[in-house]
């Protein structure tokens, strides 16, 4: 059965284990991106979407935007956050607002900047968002045998909700959901 829930899937080799993960770096601050950042978003998922090839090819490709679809989105509903360093965009998901609560995706992250911990960040601030939107929880899909993602979620209080699907073809994930109401975080093992 196809659900057409939006996906978080996260393109960088981590760690195998959520306690080895680097702790967010107070230097890292992750801002909504404007349409005037649609041309860096474009080309940072021209960069690391094709070199994901743990999802397969037509998923990928589907997941590389032009600036103008970029900036339809945005217009559209979906709200972009990210991060730069060195006056650069290093990393970036997107968010929409459904009934269901805010729904987490595309989260992407430059080679060059990985293992700085910047995912874990991204996951905070897209649960204080929710909050600040009073959405009713937060969501996301998460490829089903990417442990070490699972593991980054649930460390952050997401459940697993319903039983694993293809999303595409050959692509089985795992929907997450986190109720806005938790108060804290999950502590690190």
């Amino acid at each position: 059965m196809k659900k057409s829930h939006s996906a978080i899937s996260c393109t960088m080799s981590l760690p195998p284990s959520t306690k080895d993960f680097p702790p967010e770096d107070p230097a890292i601050h992750i801002e909504e991106l404007t349409i005037e950042d649609a041309n860096e978003i474009a080309q940072l998922m021209a960069l690391v979407w094709p070199k994901s090839t743990h999802i397969p090819v037509e998923w990928r490709r589907n997941r590389v935007l032009s600036p103008e679809q970029i900036i339809n989105e945005m217009t559209s509903g979906y709200h972009y956050f990210g991060a730069r360093i060195q006056q650069q965009i290093a990393g970036f998901y997107k968010t929409i607002l459904k009934d269901e609560g805010l729904f987490g995706e595309h989260q992407t992250v430059h080679p060059n900047f990985r293992h700085r911990g910047l995912v874990r960040a991204m996951y905070r601030q897209f649960i204080t968002y929710a909050k600040e939107l009073k959405a009713p929880a937060n969501l996301c899909n998460i490829l089903y045998d990417h442990d070490t993602m699972r593991q980054l979620v649930e460390s952050f209080g997401f459940q697993p909700d319903g039983e694993p699907y293809e999303q595409a073809p050959g692509m089985l994930v795992q929907l997450y959901k986190r109720p806005t109401q938790l108060q804290n975080f999950k502590k690190k093992r």
